[in-house]
C-alpha cells in the first residue's frame, strides 16, 4: 500500500495534475476538490473538471479505475457529460477529469418552471440514463447537484458512473476513505442497505428527482442524515404523494402550491410512486418505460402505472379530443335520452311494455352481435387488438346494465360470461394477440366464472354450461403457466381434463378439442419440470385427442394445433438429444404451416405461428455446423414477427417474441463471430422486454427472455476476452433468473438456468477464492436439478465440469 497522503491544501493555479493544469478552484467536496483545468501540453483546449480525491491506490485500485475509465470513455450522449480521464496524482491522490458544464443544478434551473417544462427537462435526464444503461452502465448516484442545465436549457449528467469507479478503487484498498458513493437523499433502498443494485436503483433515483423537481423536496429529506430513520421509512415503502406535500410545503406561495398539487395530483403521483417502490420488481422495469408514462401523460394519454378502466380511458380521449367528443355527446345524450324515456314509459303505462321489452332485445342482440359476430371476425386481422379491446369492453357494459334491468336471465347470464371470458382473452390469454395484462385477464376469468357458477347453480347438468366453465378455467390455466405458477397451472389444467373427459364421453361439441388443449397444458408443465418423458407423452395424447376430435366447424384451429404438437414434440426431443428427430418433427410442424397459409393467406394467428416455428427450427439446430443457416432461421423468424409488430404494436405477445427472435438472432451472430451486429441485436431485444414487462409485471416468461438475453450478452463479452463485462452481464443474469426461482422455487428448469450461468461466470472470475465460492453454488444447484430429475443430455459436461471444479475448491 502506499504512503498515507499529506494534509489536503488547495492547489494553486497554473499546478499540474497528470496531464492537466489547474485554473482555479470550482468548489470543494467531502471527497475532495474540484477545479476548473486545461490540458498543460495544449493538445486539448477545452477546459475541463477536474477532480482530484483524497486517498493513495494500490496497483490493483489503478488496474480497476482504468478499466471502469474505459466504459465510462466511450459514453457519447448530448445529455452526459463525458469523463475524459482518470489517474493518479504525484502525491498519489486519485482524480478524475470530466467535460466542464457551464451551468446551474437542475433543481435550481426549473424552480420556478412550469410542470410541463420540467418534464420535458426531466425526460432529457431519462433518455441519457436510458443510453447508458443499454451500454451497460449504471449511474449510482443521480441527484440534482449532478445535473446541469447550460446556458441553453440543455440538461447535462455528470458523474456517469464515477459512484462505481470510485468503489472499485475503494474495494481495492484506498487508505484514505472518500465519500459514500451515493446521495441518501436520492439513494434507493437497495443501495443504502448494501444490497445488489441494478437499472431498477437508478429508477428509483430518478424518481426521488422528479419528485424534488415537482415538489421543491426530496421524498425522504426529513431522515436523510440519520441512516437508521432512512432505513425505516424505506421499509415502510410508504411516501407522501407529490400533490399532498405541495400543500404541506411552507417555501412556496400558498395559491402556487394549491395550483401546483392539482396539477400533479393523480398521474404524476402515480407515476413518481411507481418509481420509489421499496421492491425493485414494482418498480418500472426500465427508464424507458418510466418516461414513456411521463410522455403519455404529456399527451394526454392512458399510463401503463394506473389501473385501466373504461373512465379513465375515457377521460384522457375526452381531453385529446374535447370539440369532437362534445359534438359526439350531444347527439348520444339525446339519443339515451330518448330511450330512457321510452323505457320509462314502458314502466310506467303497460300499453308500452311490448316496446320496451323489443328494445331490450335490440340492445342485447347488438352486444352480441359485437363480442361474438365482430369481435370473431376482428381477431382474424392484424392490428385489431386494441379495436377488440374497446368493443367488448362496450358490449359488456350494455350486457351488464340489461343485467341489471332484467335480473339477469340465464341467457344472458351465459352471454355475460362469454363476454367476461373474451375480455380476458384479449387482456392476457397466451394462444392470440393480447394487451398483455395477465393480471386483469386472470380478473375477467374470475368474473365469468361466477356467472357460470350461477347458472350451473340453477342447471346443474347444463351440458353449454359446463362447456363454457371448462373453457374458462382453460384460458385461466394458460395465463397461470405464463405467469410461472406452475403448481396453480399444473392443477388447473388437470381439473380441467376431468371437466371435459365427461363432455367429451357424452358427445358436446368441441369437447374432444378441448380435452386436448388441456392435455397440452400438462405437457407444458412436465416440459418446464424437466420431466420430458411426461411431457412427450402428455402431447402425444394431446395431439391423438385432437385428431379424433377432428376439424369440426374449426378447421383453422385444427390445422394450428395438430402443427404446434410438432413443433412441441420437436422441442422435447431435441432436450433429450435427439436432435436429428426433433428437425425432423419441427419441419413437418412449418410444412403444415405453410400450407395453411395458403388457404388463409391474411390471418395473423397463422403468421404468428410461421415466426415462432423458424425460430424453434434455429433453437433446435445449434447443434449444426453450418451457422450462417441458423442465422436464416433467426431472420425469418424476425421479419415475420417484426411485421405483425408493425401491424399491432398494442399486441404484447408479438412484441414478446418479436424480441426472443431477436435474441437468437443474436446467439447466432455471436456464433459467426460478427460481435457488433449481435450487440445490436441484444440491446434491441432487452429494451423491447423491459417494454413488455412494464405493461405485464405479472409475465414471467418475458423475465426469462431478458435473464437469456444477458446470459448472451455476458457470452458475447467473454468471446471478445472483456472479462469484467462478461462479469456484469453473468450476474445481471443470475440476478433475473434468481429472481424467478424466488417466484417459483420447485421448479426445475429455472434452477438450472442460475446453475448454468453461476458456474460459466465461476470459469471467468480471475480472483481464486471469488472463483471458488462461484463453483461452489453452481455445484450446489446442480445437484438439486439432478435429483428432480430429467436433466438433458446436453448438461451433463457442464455438470461434471463445475463438480471437479468444486471438488478443487473443497
Amino acid at each position: 500500500m502506499g504512503s498515507q497522503p499529506s494534509v489536503a491544501r488547495e492547489l494553486p493555479a497554473g499546478a499540474r495534475v497528470g496531464a492537466w493544469r489547474v485554473v482555479r478552484l470550482l468548489g470543494r467536496g467531502g471527497m475532495g476538490e474540484v477545479y476548473l483545468a486545461e490540458r498543460a501540453d495544449a493538445s486539448f483546449d477545452k477546459q475541463v473538471a477536474l477532480k482530484l480525491v483524497q486517498g493513495v491506490m494500490t496497483p490493483g485500485a489503478q488496474a480497476r479505475v482504468e478499466a471502469e475509465k474505459q466504459a465510462l470513455a466511450r459514453l457519447e450522449h448530448p445529455h452526459i457529460a463525458r469523463l475524459i480521464d482518470a489517474g493518479e496524482s504525484e502525491r498519489g491522490w486519485p482524480y478524475l477529469v470530466m467535460e466542464y458544464v457551464d451551468g446551474s443544478p437542475i433543481d435550481m434551473h426549473l424552480a420556478d418552471r412550469d410542470v410541463d417544462r420540467i418534464l420535458r427537462v426531466f425526460l432529457d435526464v431519462c433518455d441519457a440514463v436510458a443510453y447508458a444503461h443499454r451500454q451497460l452502465v449504471l449511474h449510482r448516484d443521480i441527484k440534482p447537484s449532478n445535473i446541469l442545465v447550460d446556458r441553453a436549457g440543455n440538461a447535462r449528467l455528470l458523474d456517469f458512473g464515477i459512484a462505481k469507479l470510485l468503489q472499485s478503487a475503494e474495494g481495492a484498498e484506498i487508505s484514505h476513505t472518500v465519500e459514500r458513493a451515493y446521495t441518501p437523499e436520492y439513494a434507493s433502498p437497495e443501495q443504502v442497505l448494501g444490497q445488489p443494485i441494478g437499472v431498477a436503483s437508478d429508477v428509483y433515483s430518478l424518481g426521488a428527482l422528479l419528485y424534488r423537481l415537482l415538489t421543491g423536496v426530496s421524498p425522504h429529506a426529513e431522515v436523510a442524515t440519520d441512516i437508521a430513520s432512512l432505513v425505516r421509512a424505506l421499509d415502510a415503502d410508504s411516501v407522501v404523494a407529490p400533490s399532498r406535500v405541495l400543500l404541506d410545503e411552507a417555501t412556496q406561495v400558498a395559491g402556487v402550491r394549491r395550483k401546483r398539487s392539482r396539477q400533479i395530483a393523480g398521474d404524476l403521483d402515480t407515476i413518481v410512486g411507481a418509481a420509489l417502490k421499496r421492491q425493485p420488481e414494482r418498480r418500472y422495469a426500465s427508464v424507458d418505460a418510466f418516461a414513456d408514462d411521463i410522455r403519455h401523460h404529456l399527451a394526454n394519454e392512458p399510463i401503463r402505472a394506473r389501473p385501466d378502466s373504461l373512465g379513465y380511458r375515457a377521460g384522457k380521449f375526452l381531453r385529446r379530443n374535447a370539440i369532437a367528443v362534445a359534438a359526439t355527446i350531444a347527439v348520444t345524450l339525446a339519443l339515451i335520452g330518448g330511450l330512457l324515456a321510452s323505457l320509462w314509459q314502458a314502466h310506467i303505462a303497460n300499453q308500452q311494455r311490448a316496446l320496451a321489452e323489443q328494445r331490450f332485445e335490440d340492445v342485447r342482440s347488438l352486444a352480441h352481435a359485437m363480442i361474438f359476430d365482430l369481435n370473431d371476425a376482428l381477431v382474424k386481422l392484424p392490428g385489431s387488438t386494441t379495436a377488440r379491446s374497446l368493443l367488448i369492453k362496450q358490449a359488456l357494459t350494455y350486457l351488464q346494465r340489461l343485467g341489471g334491468e332484467n335480473d339477469a336471465s340465464i341467457p344472458l347470464r351465459r352471454e355475460l360470461a362469454e363476454a367476461w371470458l373474451r375480455v380476458g382473452d384479449v387482456q392476457g390469454e397466451p394462444g392470440s394477440s393480447n394487451l398483455g395484462d395477465s393480471r386483469g385477464a386472470l380478473a375477467s376469468y374470475t368474473q365469468a366464472q361466477g356467472y357460470v357458477d350461477a347458472i350451473l347453480r340453477v342447471l346443474p347438468s347444463d351440458r353449454d354450461a359446463l362447456s363454457l366453465r371448462a373453457r374458462v378455467l382453460l384460458h385461466r390455466a394458460d395465463v397461470l403457466f405464463e405467469t410461472n405458477a406452475l403448481v396453480e397451472a399444473d392443477a388447473a389444467y388437470r381439473r380441467d381434463i376431468a371437466l371435459w373427459t365427461p363432455l367429451r364421453r357424452d358427445g358436446v361439441p368441441g369437447a374432444g378439442g378441448g380435452l386436448a388443449e388441456a392435455e397440452n397444458g400438462t405437457g407444458k408443465v412436465y416440459f418446464w419440470r424437466n420431466q420430458r418423458e411426461q411431457a412427450l407423452d402428455a402431447f402425444t395424447r394431446a395431439e391423438a385427442d385432437m385428431k379424433a376430435n377432428g376439424p369440426g366447424d374449426s378447421p383453422l384451429h385444427y390445422g394450428l394445433f395438430i402443427a404446434g404438437s410438432d413443433t412441441r414434440r420437436g422441442e422435447v426431443l431435441d432436450w433429450l438429444g435427439r436432435s436429428e428427430q426433433a428437425r425432423a418433427a419441427v419441419h413437418l410442424g412449418l410444412d403444415r404451416l405453410l400450407a395453411l397459409q395458403k388457404t388463409n393467406p391474411d390471418d395473423v394467428t397463422v403468421m404468428h405461428a410461421i415466426g415462432m416455428t423458424w425460430m424453434k427450427l434455429a433453437e433446435n439446430s445449434y447443434d449444426v455446423p453450418d451457422k450462417a443457416l441458423i442465422l436464416s432461421y433467426c431472420s425469418n423468424a424476425r421479419t415475420i414477427l417484426a411485421k405483425e409488430v408493425a401491424l399491432d404494436p398494442a399486441d404484447m405477445r408479438a412484441k414478446q417474441m418479436l424480441a426472443l427472435s431477436e435474441q437468437e438472432s443474436g446467439d447466432a451472430l455471436v456464433d459467426l463471430k460478427r460481435y457488433d451486429e449481435a450487440m445490436k441485436m441484444y440491446t434491441t431485444a432487452l429494451q423491447e422486454e423491459q417494454d413488455v414487462a412494464a405493461r405485464d409485471p405479472h409475465n414471467q416468461t418475458v423475465r426469462q427472455d431478458m435473464g437469456n438475453t444477458w446470459y448472451g450478452i455476458a457470452g458475447l463479452h467473454g468471446s471478445k476476452n472483456e472479462t469484467a463485462a462478461a462479469i456484469a452481464a453473468f450476474k445481471q443474469t443470475i440476478a433475473v433468473r434468481q429472481a424467478l426461482v424466488d417466484g417459483s422455487p420447485n421448479t426445475a428448469a429455472l434452477q438450472r438456468d442460475v446453475a448454468q450461468a453461476t458456474g460459466d461466470m465461476a470459469a471467468i472470475i480471475p480472483d481464486h477464492a471469488e472463483a471458488c465460492r462461484q463453483w461452489l453454488a453452481s455445484d450446489a444447484m446442480w445437484k438439486v436439478v439432478v435429483k428432480e430429475g430429467g436433466l438433458p443430455p446436453t448438461d451433463e459436461e457442464d455438470v461434471k465440469k463445475v463438480g471437479s471444479e468444486a471438488a478443487k475448491c473443497r
